[in-house]
Order: structure tokens, then C-alpha cells, then sequence
């Protein structure tokens, strides 16, 4: 939009921020090694090409006609191999990182839109960045094909499938020959930006004078109870930190990814990420597993940590009330509809270890089985509390075994306060949905 409402100079800058963005997204796909050449029978191996060929295509508008500067690359099949023959070209790689390219090209243009021009950048979900001062009723009438396909699939894009999207795209994609072109298009524009009361320029330099970007109030959002895993707020730090909350060892496609979508907000761009990356390795925060730079992974000493904690924990030979199998056969002949599965399971999760874990697919019946269990702890003069991930499932184990359950969160806060319900010898955990728990939170249970 700041393109079409631009002078023939203002274009040009902005085509080169651009086509240098465009630059470097390709050149990142060589640094990663996404294309290779296939050789020996049958393709076999593969190796890194001497040389990729791209036909660029640049585009100016949508095919509604809105103003939406893009450029098509195409990738020739055939490169030269390091003995300079040509041979095919095995996109595997790139296909699966294809939206890491993607990522790359936008950390690329945002680094030069903020260091160039001086603009501020807002997040605009999915790892996509705005330019902040458009009005969303500005950009609503400026995204026509999206309002057709949304229109299509019934009004909820974010709900259809990937397959009703591509399905809506293609019936609603107009022909090209029906839109004004040159100098009607323009007049278009400038008729809707008037419609709209809008100077997109005088928009977006007032926002960029704005004190408190959107992104930094993020930044000091209140932190979770256990503190990120790599202090800081920069785009790898924050990216390895989010998604440390959820895995334990981060490939490098996803670290790269989540930390380029980062490195956008922050109008930073490949060499930023590349080089705290390579500090955070060096001072022993992010911990390499793999040694190969291109199937490289990582995790942290605090993660390696807990999970050695967790499996100290879960291999102690025997809990220290041990309940009778007397209790377990006297409860169960009381439950008659429990099946032989369940009966067996019962067994186990009541035997002698520490640690167990019951694991069954949906619908198997575990709520039955927990009942039971619950009722065999209490016949042993047990106490029994529950805890699970979320308060939904937490709400769902009380009211389905009658046991105080709680989320993990609010239990680890109040133990630590000092408020939490004792533990000891005599105390049955039933954890629920374990599988969705993290690993810090099962450690400190």
C-alpha cells in the first residue's frame, strides 16, 4: 500500500528493499543447502550444487488488482555438480523448508524496511509482520482475493483446510485481461485511498514515531512460572524459549524458523540470528546433540537437567507404602464390568514401583480404570490428589474419580509459597494426560 501511495523515487527504494530481500532468501537457500544435485544410479547420492539457476519474476499486484509487490522464483531442475556436469536437481529438502525460506525473505525485507526507511513493524499472527499505521480497514480493502476465498469457504478462512482454501482460490481466480491496467489501475488506488481517507506514508511515519511499539509491550509480558529457558529477549533466545515449553530438543529447522519470524519483529535479519545462534552455542546455553551443521539439533543444560531429575526419580525401585494385592483383587470383584485389559492395568499401576504409567488410546476406558485405582487407594488409608496440565483436565479428573485435582501450575505456585497440600509416604499423585505435561513440571512432581 505504501507502494502504490509512493513517488517514482519511493518505489524504487522500495523495489530494491525488495529485490535485495528476494536476494538474500535465495542466497540462504544455498547457505542451508535446501537444493542438491542426485548422482550415481538411480540418484542415490547427493551433494551440494556449484550453482543454482532461478527465474525471477516480479509482480506488482494481486489478481483482484490491489497493489502487492511479489516476486515468483523459479527453480531450474538441473544445476552443475561440483564436477561440473548438470544434473537434477532433489528438492526434498527445500520443499519441507519451504516456509523457512519464507521466513528468511522476511527478515531480510524487515531489517531493511526498519534500517532504511525507519519503520515500525507489528505482528500480524503466524509468523507475518504489518507495517504498523495502516488501519485494518484499510488493509480489508485493499486484500480482495482474500475476502473472495473467505467469502468462498463461508466467512471462516482460519477454520477450512488447506484443501477448501486451495479449492476457493481457484474459483474465485478471476482472469487477468478483466483487470485495468497502467494508469486506470492507478487512478483506482488513488480513488479507494481518498474513499478511505488515507495518506499511507503520513500513516506510517506517525507510527513509527510511536514510543511503545506493539512488540516490545510483548516483550515484557509477565513470564510463565518457570522463568525462559535463555534469558533475554533477543530473536533466538526468545524463539528457543518458546518452543523449549513444548519440546525438549528443538531440530534446526524449527529454531531457525521461529527465530527468523522473531528476528522480523525486531527488524533483524539473517546475520543477527546466525550470529546469537552461534554465541548461544559458544557460551554453553544451547547445547549441540548432533555434530552435523546441516541435521544439527539442540538442547540446554537446564532441560538435560530436569530430564536426568525425572528419570532419577521414576527409576527408584519401589514405592515406599506398597499396597497389598489383597486390596486390588477385593476392589476389583467389586467392579465386575471392568474388562481384562483394564484389570491388568490396575495391577500394574498399584505394583511396586514408584513410577508408573498407564497409557491407552481414547475411549479404552482410563476414567474407569482411574476410579478404581482411587478406590484402591482409599481402601489403603491412602490420600490421593490429582493434578493435569490444564484446568479443563483437571476439572474432568475431580469430577469423574471425586479426588482433588488441580492444574500443575497453581500446585507448583503453592508449594512454592509454602502452601501446598504436604506430600509424603501415604500420598497417591495421579497425574492426567502426563503425556502433555512438560518435563520441568514433571520433574518438581
Amino acid at each position: 500500500m505504501i507502494w502504490a501511495a509512493s513517488r517514482p523515487e519511493q518505489r524504487t527504494q522500495l523495489e530494491a528493499i525488495h529485490a535485495a530481500a528476494v536476494e538474500e532468501a535465495l542466497g540462504f537457500l544455498c547457505a542451508e543447502e535446501l537444493a542438491e544435485v542426485r548422482l550415481g544410479a538411480g540418484g542415490q547420492w547427493r551433494e551440494a550444487p556449484a550453482g543454482l539457476m532461478v527465474g525471477r519474476f516480479d509482480h506488482y499486484t494481486s489478481r483482484a488488482g490491489d497493489p502487492n509487490c511479489h516476486t515468483h522464483c523459479v527453480l531450474i531442475n538441473a544445476a552443475a555438480s561440483q564436477d561440473r556436469k548438470y544434473r537434477t536437481l532433489e528438492p526434498e529438502r527445500l520443499y519441507q523448508w519451504q516456509l523457512v525460506v519464507g521466513s528468511a525473505y522476511r527478515a531480510a525485507l524487515a531489517e531493511r524496511l526498519t534500517r532504511e526507511l525507519g519503520l515500525r513493524l507489528r505482528p500480524a499472527g503466524q509468523g507475518q509482520f504489518e507495517i504498523a499505521g495502516i488501519p485494518q480497514t484499510a488493509i480489508e480493502a485493499f486484500s480482495k482475493r482474500s475476502a473472495a476465498i473467505e467469502a468462498r469457504v463461508g466467512g471462516d478462512r482460519a477454520a477450512a483446510s488447506g484443501a477448501q482454501k486451495e479449492i476457493a482460490a481457484l474459483a474465485t481466480r478471476g482472469a487477468k485481461a478483466d483487470l485495468p491496467t497502467g494508469p486506470a489501475l492507478e487512478a483506482r488506488w488513488t480513488a479507494e485511498l481518498s474513499a478511505l481517507d488515507l495518506d499511507p506514508w503520513r500513516a506510517v511515519s506517525e507510527a513509527a514515531r510511536e514510543l511503545a511499539p506493539e512488540h516490545e509491550a510483548e516483550l515484557s509480558a509477565e513470564l510463565p512460572f518457570d522463568p525462559p529457558e535463555i534469558a533475554g529477549t533477543t530473536p533466538v533466545a526468545r524463539a528457543a524459549s518458546a518452543l523449549f515449553r513444548h519440546e525438549n530438543v528443538l531440530s534446526r529447522k524449527s529454531l531457525i524458523e521461529r527465530a527468523l519470524d522473531e528476528a522480523a519483529l525486531q527488524g533483524l535479519g539473517l546475520a543477527a540470528v546466525r550470529a546469537e545462534l552461534a554465541e548461544l552455542e559458544r557460551s554453553g546455553q544451547l547445547v549441540r546433540l548432533v555434530r552435523s551443521e546441516r541435521q544439527a539439533c539442540w538442547t540446554t543444560p537446564g532441560i538435560a537437567a530436569a530430564e536426568a531429575a525425572l528419570l532419577r526419580a521414576a527409576d527408584r525401585p519401589a514405592a515406599e507404602h506398597v499396597i497389598p494385592t489383597p486390596v486390588v483383587e477385593a476392589v476389583l470383584s467389586c467392579t465386575p464390568q471392568l474388562a481384562e485389559e483394564q484389570k491388568l492395568a490396575l495391577h500394574h499401576v498399584s505394583g511396586a514401583a514408584a513410577v508408573n504409567v498407564l497409557e491407552a488410546g481414547a475411549g479404552t476406558g482410563k476414567t474407569t480404570t482411574a476410579k478404581a485405582l482411587t478406590e484402591i487407594a482409599r481402601r489403603c488409608e491412602l490420600q490421593v490428589i490429582g493434578l493435569a496440565p490444564s484446568w479443563v483436565a483437571a476439572d474432568e479428573l475431580r469430577s469423574s474419580t471425586g479426588i482433588p485435582a488441580q492444574a500443575i501450575a497453581k500446585w507448583r505456585h503453592d508449594h512454592a509459597q509454602g502452601a501446598g497440600t504436604s506430600l509424603g509416604p501415604d500420598t497417591l499423585v495421579l497425574v492426567d494426560e502426563a503425556g502433555m505435561v512438560g518435563t520441568k513440571d514433571l520433574a518438581a512432581i
